[in-house]
């Protein structure tokens, strides 16, 4: 991930007036912007509310000549002077100081723009304060929210939608629904090595098409696991399903308060995120493609010994377009640095299943509560609920018995 977040210029402000924000900027000065502000984007800020498009809120003040611009819907700066569009502040910045120093050869951009008088790195440090304080765990970074979405529509439900081209929708992707499914491609058919090994468990591939399968609405959860930095390893080593009965933001952080803790209880740390589209493929939307960037940003820590990778997985269990069930594990590159307004690539990751451990009762006990729970809760009638419980003795049956083709076989039939 490391070679694929982007650089972003941190020099020293060249005008003087930069220094009566520092009392502004107060707390958020200590996220270290060198680092975990790479990678954040213009076209992020708006689409996560941080700025407002508007027509002349973009200044420059440089030797004693202001420069003002337009902040349009996709995240580019128009300049009203010359009218010309750029893709990123520091493009603009470079050309307003070039007008009255042609030998300038740097922008500094998020520290020489300002956006309604305010210097843009002040909203970068606030985006990804927002974005950490959002997790819900110091650590192990749970997102309050994400539970609650189960609720809301899913991107693509619709069983016949088509999936887009990354190559088609890059550059216009903020003029389209989010909810637009994106082709993940494997690393390889863009010629690059997948930087890391990802090995799950098949405990694990077990909860996670259990959970998706037994429900007709959006389901999420998250994944606990373990990075080993000398080989280079991800291990996705348990699912813990999100099980939520209503929209309640507070039922949605306690769901949330007692994975951590579990996750805690079981030595793991965050490691990915699942969630399903029940009518459509195993591919990520807009929507899942920016929010995965931002978990990746997020979890990456501040130095090279504390960074570890996070995934996302995502599962089909019913998409017509194929005779057997999907599973998507998918990793997100920023945009190049080159056109930093295009949308994050989706990339496929490949994984290894490793072998079922002996003691499988925690697995049991997982399906069981994921069973009880929505037929509680869940809209599940007579015939569904014989369903479920045949389902849940078969999955018990075939794993104790150790028949892994037979365990194949099932997934692919649910």
């Amino acid at each position: 991930m490391e070679e694929h977040i982007q650089n972003e210029e941190f020099q020293e402000p060249e005008h003087e007036d930069v220094e009566e924000e520092e009392e502004e900027i107060g707390e958020i000065k200590g996220l270290d912007l060198d680092r975990g502000g790479r990678g954040v984007t213009l076209p992020m800020l708006v689409a996560d509310k941080i700025l407002e498009p508007g027509k002349g809120i973009m200044t420059i003040d440089y030797l004693g000549q202001k420069f003002t611009g337009d902040l349009l819907e996709n995240g580019t700066i128009c300049s009203r002077e010359t009218q010309q569009i750029f893709s990123t502040p520091s493009a603009w910045a470079l050309h307003c100081k070039r007008i009255i120093n042609p030998e300038k050869k740097s922008g500094c951009g998020w520290s020489s723009v300002r956006y309604k008088g305010k210097r843009l790195d002040f909203y970068k440090a606030l985006w990804i304060r927002r974005k950490r304080d959002s997790m819900s765990a110091v650590e192990n970074g749970i997102q309050p929210n994400v539970a609650v979405e189960k609720k809301r529509s899913t991107s693509g439900c619709g069983g016949t939608q088509e999936v887009a081209l990354y190559e088609n929708i890059a550059a216009n992707w903020n003029n389209i629904s989010q909810t637009t499914l994106v082709k993940a491609v494997t690393l390889s058919d863009i010629e690059r090595l997948q930087p890391f090994l990802v090995v799950t468990s098949a405990e694990l591939l077990a909860t996670v098409q259990f959970h998706c399968s037994i429900s007709s609405q959006q389901v999420v959860g998250y994944v606990g696991g373990k990075w080993d930095n000398n080989t280079q390893t991800l291990s996705l080593v348990r699912a813990y399903p999100c099980l939520v009965s209503n929209s309640s933001v507070e039922e949605a952080r306690a769901e949330e308060y007692r994975i951590k803790q579990q996750m805690q209880n079981d030595s793991l740390q965050l490691a990915a995120w699942y969630h399903s589209h029940p009518l459509s493929k195993a591919q990520p939307s807009i929507r899942d493609t920016l929010k995965q960037l931002s978990y990746e940003l997020i979890m990456r820590g501040n130095t090279d010994s504390s960074y570890r990778p996070c995934v996302g997985l995502i599962f089909a269990p019913n998409d017509i377009s194929v005779s057997s069930s999907q599973l998507l594990c998918y990793w997100v590159a920023p945009p190049p640095e080159s056109r930093p307004s295009d949308l994050p690539r989706p990339l496929s990751l490949q994984y290894v299943v490793a072998k079922a451990e002996t003691d499988l009762l925690p697995l049991v006990q997982t399906l069981v509560n994921c069973l009880e729970f929505y037929l509680k809760f869940g809209s599940v009638d007579a015939e569904g609920r014989a369903l479920l419980k045949h389902r849940i003795q078969t999955f018990v049956d075939v794993l104790f018995d150790g028949r892994s083709n037979e365990f194949q076989r099932l997934f692919q039939r649910m």
